[in-house]
């Protein structure tokens, strides 16, 4: 016990063990109770989708290759390789069902709530005082969205750690054994890999030196100042690691998803006071929350100065308490640092404030109003029975604010219908319910109406276009739809993931033109984005750019070794490029890969025939075809080369005709380069008013389907059957 509060706990910390066991069990009871039910809740159409369901990464679960990942990227403008490595393991331990995130996470917040109780009661020695603290962090409504949303993993994860962090601290305090001591800074990087709000842990250990471990006296006394200096010194590798993360953070997490971006300073400033009153608002009188609260930067300096001034009152009355109750000024030091890093005026982006933030810094005021109450209940007679009766009052009346407010989180939809309900302009809202709505299927009259809500709310959304192009396309009003993707595109901000999607549209239609500057644009701001730099060397090579691809395709194999399409693109390229020699080598790195693909042993025969090592060729074409009988593209390019290949020991004019011929009658003699190839093999078979009339027919259907470079090469064939002779190439 380091510093004891005698009068609730006269025998000590270890005093009373059965009792404390009793707590701990109480509290988990409390805590599964209140969340249980959530096991059986539902994905949220918000984050969770690209947090977890279309994270190929976590569904792939843990291996070398994924925790490689997870230290090496930046996903969702967060570098949180602990966060990613938690998802990966519920994936391999759960599958794919949400039943196992939302179990992790009610199992770390059960976690971080008898962690709680435990410091608090080892550095106080008061038990029902920290009992209480800890049963108001388990059950109040602000907790419901970090531990029931899943994308809200980090608040849990990041607070588990800090809650080790702490205990390792006090176990530190009461033996300062050097192995000990490094158990902190070891505990706060795991957390800062989880969530880097663990960078406010120097100073809230310090306050917690004040009081209540009293290693250091009144900081206003000089004769004091020596203690705290060496209290500061001693936490250097904690203010290292927060001073790396903070750094860490304002580089990945930028403009646009929440982290820094520029506002006025006089507009920073002004916020900040007036978004601490809403947040004690909510932790006083925990009414009407939501997952997404409108953004509203709006600055009345009256309201600024009036909520300053309030701060201010407060935090200069508790420094004059503090040395009779020193908890209000800990308490209340607590909740204002640890807010701040995520405190809009400081944070901007999606969310103007969130539920979520308090995890950590509720817990002073937690401390600060526990320790009140005690102190105010104790002038009373039989002061136990009624500080019993007021907790059991004020825990019950929480607990089923959070349960009624848990039952809204079990779909996306119940909780986007209350969500609406209880704010104006949720944009953001309106926005994911349409995207959920579409997932559902059949329901794009749905759709579409949140979708215009949406542009109701802010009429230069991209995503909100981009959607309600794709909702008008499917009930086939493309006019409309052109409309909205065109404005889509020029509302484009950094929505680089919008940008890919609206590529991947133009391009599945076959309107490369389009869909290449979007890529372009997307890799400006992800230019490590394998599958982006993979489909614009395709698109180039389709446009006819292929020594632009070449660098794409180039980046996607380098960031994702095993993408054997890029390499088969890469062989296309340099055929093109008349690279032969350099395609082979991409060919046959792609098969290595995917050894039985029949598309790249073809291409590999192309290849090798080009330099001249035909026999190789026509082994790999019969071996292609031998895998695919039926295949008209691999008929038609085995019969090519039979009939025109320069080597003429590894010619086979009728072999050539017989898979000329069926590659043909596959396909109807409907197609121009088929029809093509069907005439070299009659010419190679000295049947040349047969290549004559076949070859013209080709010309003919070349012409009508705008197929210009075969026009022309088929033209320049048909004069030499009528000449009577052969065409080899």
């Amino acid at each position: 016990m380091i510093a004891a509060d005698k009068n609730e706990n006269k025998r000590g910390m270890y005093g009373g063990r059965i009792h404390v066991g009793f707590i701990f069990l109480g509290l988990a009871v409390l805590t599964l109770a209140l969340f249980g039910p959530a096991t059986g809740f539902d994905y949220i159409k918000l984050d969770d989708d690209v947090y977890v369901m279309e994270n190929a990464r976590v569904n792939t679960g843990l291996s070398f290759a994924n925790i490689k990942w997870a230290f090496t990227t930046v996903h969702e403008d967060w570098w949180l390789p602990m966060l990613w490595i938690s998802y990966m393991a519920d994936a391999d331990i759960y599958g794919h069902t949400p039943f196992g995130y939302h179990l992790t996470n009610i199992l770390l917040h059960t976690a971080n709530v008898l962690l709680l109780f435990w410091v608090l009661y080892r550095m106080t020695g008061a038990r029902w005082s920290s009992a209480f603290a800890a049963a108001l962090f388990a059950i109040h409504p602000l907790r419901v969205e970090s531990v029931v949303w899943i994308a809200a993993r980090k608040d849990v994860l990041s607070g588990f750690f800090w809650m080790l962090a702490m205990l390792a601290y006090v176990r530190y305090v009461e033996s300062p054994i050097r192995g000990r001591k490094w158990l902190v800074p070891l505990f706060m990087l795991l957390g800062l890999l989880s969530k880097a709000i663990l960078v406010i842990l120097p100073p809230l250990l310090l306050l917690l030196d004040y009081w209540p471990l009293k290693r250091a006296g009144d900081p206003f006394d000089r004769r004091e100042w020596g203690k705290w200096r060496l209290l500061i010194l001693e936490k250097w590798p904690l203010i290292l690691l927060a001073i790396i993360f903070v750094g860490i953070n304002l580089t990945t997490h930028s403009a646009g998803y929440g982290g820094h971006v520029d506002r006025p300073i006089v507009l920073r400033l002004g916020l900040i006071p007036t978004n601490y009153w809403v947040y004690l608002g909510k932790l006083f009188w925990p009414t009407e929350l939501a997952i997404v609260y409108p953004e509203y930067d709006v600055v009345n300096v009256a309201a600024t100065m009036l909520a300053l001034g309030g701060l201010l009152a407060i935090t200069v009355t508790f420094i004059l308490l503090r040395f009779r109750h020193p908890y209000l000024i800990v308490g209340w030091l607590w909740f204002m640092v640890a807010l701040f890093p995520v405190i809009r005026g400081v944070r901007f982006g999606l969310a103007a404030y969130a539920d979520r933030f308090t995890y950590l810094p509720s817990i002073g005021l937690f401390m600060l109003c526990t320790w009140v109450a005690v102190r105010a209940c104790r002038p009373m007679r039989r002061d136990t029975v009624v500080m019993a009766a007021i907790s059991v009052v004020v825990l019950t009346a929480l607990f089923s604010s959070a349960r009624f407010y848990l039952s809204f989180w079990e779909n996306s939809e119940t909780l986007f219908q209350r969500t609406v309900q209880l704010t104006r302009n949720n944009y953001v809202i309106y926005l994911n319910w349409a995207a959920y709505v579409k997932e559902q299927g059949d329901r794009v009259d749905e759709e579409i109406a949140l979708l215009e809500t949406a542009l109701q709310i802010r009429p230069t959304s991209a995503p909100a276009h981009a959607g309600m192009a794709l909702a008008l396309a499917q009930k086939g009003l493309f006019e409309q739809a052109e409309t909205h993707f065109r404005l889509a595109i020029r509302y484009l901000d950094n929505e680089w993931d919008l940008a890919i999607m609206l590529g991947e549209h133009y391009a599945r239609r076959g309107r490369y033109q389009e869909a290449i500057p979007l890529f372009q644009f997307a890799l400006i701001r992800m230019p490590n984005h394998a599958p982006t730099q993979y489909n614009l060397g395709v698109l180039l090579i389709k446009t006819g750019r292929p020594e632009e691809a070449l660098p794409h395709l180039d980046q996607a194999i380098r960031l994702s070794p095993g993408h054997d399409r890029a390499l088969f693109f890469m062989g296309n390229a340099l055929l093109l490029l008349d690279r032969p020699d350099d395609a082979v080598k991409a060919f046959r790195s792609a098969l290595d890969r995917v050894p039985h693909r029949v598309e790249y042993m073809s291409a590999l025969a192309a290849a090798l025939n080009k330099t001249g090592r035909t026999k190789e060729a026509l082994y790999r074409m019969e071996e292609a075809l031998a895998r695919a009988p039926d295949s008209p593209e691999l008929l038609n390019n085995f019969a090519f080369m039979l009939a025109a290949t320069p080597d003429e020991s590894a010619r086979d004019p009728q072999r050539a005709l017989t898979y000329a011929r069926r590659a043909a009658d596959l396909t109807g003699e409907n197609v121009p380069g088929i029809l093509s190839t069907l005439a070299v093999a009659y010419a190679a078979n000295h049947r040349f008013e047969d290549a004559t009339q076949t070859a013209e027919r080709a010309l003919r259907m070349a012409e009508e389907q705008g197929l210009t470079d075969l026009a022309e090469r088929v033209a320049g064939r048909i004069d030499l059957f009528r000449e009577g002779r052969a065409w080899v190439e």
